[in-house]
Formats: structure tokens, C-alpha cells, sequence
């Protein structure tokens, strides 16, 4: 799977790359993704570390204190 740091992977991966449906060649309406990992599996998507994506937090020092170390663990 191809990252983009700082995506959201539900605007970017769900939508885009292994969703049902992917984002037409104009920019301006979708397509049934045949190819989609939905027909074969349930997914989860996280937004980690907070701030990333849609992501985010009512608490300042979560942006300094939450990365992938405590997600992972």
C-alpha cells in the first residue's frame, strides 16, 4: 500500500486505494472499485498518532506525548 504521510486514511486509503469505490479520473464523481477489499474483509482504519488525517485531541500535550510507540503497544 502506497503511505502518504499526513493523509487521512479513511479520505485517501477507504476512498482511494481499497475501498468500494474510487475517485473517477476527472476529480468529480466516483466508481465501483472492482478491485475493492471490502468483497473479502472487514477494516478498520486508524487515524495514528493524533493529529494525523482527521485525528485529533482537546488536549495540547497529546500531540507531544501520543506517537506510534503507545498506539503499537
Amino acid at each position: 500500500m502506497e503511505l502518504c504521510p499526513g493523509c487521512s486514511s479513511v479520505g485517501y486509503g477507504a476512498t482511494h486505494e481499497i475501498g468500494p469505490f474510487i475517485v473517477g479520473t476527472d476529480g468529480n464523481d466516483l466508481q465501483v472499485n472492482p478491485y475493492s477489499w471490502n468483497r473479502e474483509a472487514n477494516m478498520l482504519f486508524l487515524e495514528t498518532p493524533v493529529g494525523v488525517g482527521f485525528s485529533y485531541s482537546n488536549t495540547t500535550s497529546d500531540y507531544e506525548n501520543l506517537g506510534d510507540d503507545s498506539t503499537g503497544g
